[in-house]
């Protein structure tokens, strides 16, 4: 067995991806007991504590012109195409991507959407346009593109372990110690 699992023997942990949108829902109604997703959070009965907070990068193919340059700024995005994940998965993040376009100076002409992220390195591969890459977790082993941190602003990603403000049962304050460090290992 499992340390974790010789640490909570009785608790037994059931994942399923749902949107930021669908597990405030989820908390509210007690169908979940915790959940990670991306802060903040609509709902006041709920408490969300942030346990990682990082800058995309970009992902773009190695025949894309800008792959030779060693720095990027969202400014030298403005004739590409975008390649993002739906906004319905993060819409608050999604309109902050928007946003810091339109702070840059230009509104993405073309957004194409795709999700999950190998999609997007894919699409990218394929020079289907520029996408936003959460995490080097995501950085898949693919010889057709090239991963860039941005220079100056860029989009973040913010990500939150949130239950119920009532709930502080021992299991969840495991599973949000245990979330806590799994972040710091990802950063």
């Amino acid at each position: 067995p499992s340390r974790r699992s010789e640490k909570a023997p009785h608790v037994r942990l059931v994942t399923r991806e749902m949107t930021t949108d669908e597990q405030e829902s989820a908390l509210r109604s007690g169908e979940i007991q915790v959940g990670i997703l991306h802060p903040p959070l609509v709902d006041g009965s709920l408490v969300c504590r942030e346990i990682a907070h990082t800058a995309f990068d970009l992902v773009l193919s190695s025949r894309n012109p800008l792959a030779t340059l060693p720095k990027l700024t969202l400014k030298d995005l403005a004739r590409e195409q975008f390649i993002l994940f739906p906004r319905r998965i993060g819409p608050r993040l999604y309109d902050n991507i928007l946003a810091l376009c339109m702070k840059a100076g230009f509104s993405p002409s073309v957004i194409r959407e795709a999700y999950p992220a190998q999609s997007i390195v894919a699409l990218a591969a394929c020079n289907f346009g520029v996408g936003f890459i959460a995490s080097e977790v995501q950085h898949f082993n693919r010889p057709l593109v090239v991963f860039r941190r941005l220079a100056g602003e860029a989009p973040h990603i913010t990500l939150g372990i949130a239950y119920r403000r009532e709930d502080r049962s021992p299991s969840i304050r495991m599973f949000e110690k245990a979330a806590i460090e799994g972040a710091r290992s990802v950063r």
